[in-house]
């Protein structure tokens, strides 16, 4: 018993030493945010390297910010085979933005 005890006790003053201070996790995801702007560019252009699953840029100076295929502007969402979903295309022109 004496052993769970200090195993409990070392294990919790390990966590209370080593916090994720919160601060940082904001400061990368609004870098991340500044760096996107409001347009979606295509994942195969700049170097972004895009996953078609997640439709995020993998790679370059785009990393993390939203992408999609075959964009060139915004277009309708109910037009183009587009088969448009919250602003963003779903089947021909993945992940492209959509009005």
């Amino acid at each position: 018993m004496l052993f769970h005890q200090i195993v409990i006790i070392a294990f919790a003053a390990f966590a209370a030493a080593s916090p994720v201070p919160e601060e940082s996790i904001v400061d990368v995801t609004e870098a991340l945010a500044a760096n996107c702007n409001d347009s979606i560019g295509n994942c195969y252009s700049n170097g972004c390297n895009g996953n078609p699953t997640t439709l995020v840029c993998l790679s370059g100076a785009y990393t993390g910010c939203p992408c999609g295929y075959d964009c060139n502007g915004r277009g309708p969402c109910n037009g183009n085979g587009c088969e448009g979903r919250n602003g963003r295309c779903t089947a021909n022109f993945l992940g492209c933005a959509c009005g």
